[in-house]
């Protein structure tokens, strides 16, 4: 079982999970992973999340990807803080 996952990660909903009585999260929706499961009753090599604001209802892995944040780079906007500014000759 491969999992690229961790607790407190956010995931993004790739689709429905077809196989769940409720619809779960929409496609596209950011959520916040509470709990890893991999207990399932049949098929030992699915990874199960449960996600925070879903109650206690496991959404199979594979629906799910992780999101890329991008970290903010100001190091331009420093780099201009510090910089003598030219001096004109009148």
């Amino acid at each position: 079982m491969n999992c690229k996952f961790m607790v407190g990660q956010k995931v993004i909903s790739t689709k429905s999970d077809p196989w769940q009585p409720d619809p779960g999260p929409a496609k596209g929706k950011v959520c916040t992973i509470l709990e890893i499961t991999a207990d399932h009753p049949w098929y030992n090599d699915i990874v199960g999340l449960v996600l925070v604001g879903y109650g206690n209802v496991r959404y199979n892995a594979k629906f799910f990807e992780p999101v890329h944040e991008k970290k903010t780079d100001i190091s331009i906007f420093q780099e201009m803080l510090t910089k003598t500014p030219a001096t004109i000759d009148a």
